[in-house]
């Protein structure tokens, strides 16, 4: 349902971008209409059972861009203080009184600066 995507790795300390996720029919480029839905997600570290680092709902760090046309972001991360390593998470999406769906499930890592001021 969610267009797959590779996630860029994030440096410590810098504000991180946001990540979009873009809903579509089944014929894979149909934006479908996603009025109603409710999206969630949370990241932890280095498994699913890690540490939780993030806990994102529409209005607290995610963000219907264009609910019409099914366009989904998990807000930037202003000052990305998490520590060096990676994580996972994934994106779920509910309408309403229905049971939350995972739509996708993704890995970021976290790195240092390379070069020190």
């Amino acid at each position: 349902m969610a267009q797959e995507k590779a996630i860029q790795d994030r440096v410590k300390g810098m504000t991180s971008g946001a990540i979009s996720y873009h809903f579509v029919e089944a014929d894979k480029k149909t934006p479908r209409d996603m009025t109603g839905y409710d999206a969630k997600c949370q990241f932890r570290r280095e498994a699913e059972n890690g540490n939780l680092v993030g806990d994102f709902e529409i209005g607290t760090g995610m963000t219907w861009v264009d609910i019409a046309e099914g366009h989904l972001q998990i807000d930037k991360i202003l000052n990305l203080d998490w520590s060096v390593g990676t994580y996972v998470f994934d994106v779920k999406i509910a309408k309403a009184g229905e049971d939350f769906q995972i739509v996708a499930r993704e890995t970021m890592k976290v790195n240092n600066k390379v070069t020190k001021s």
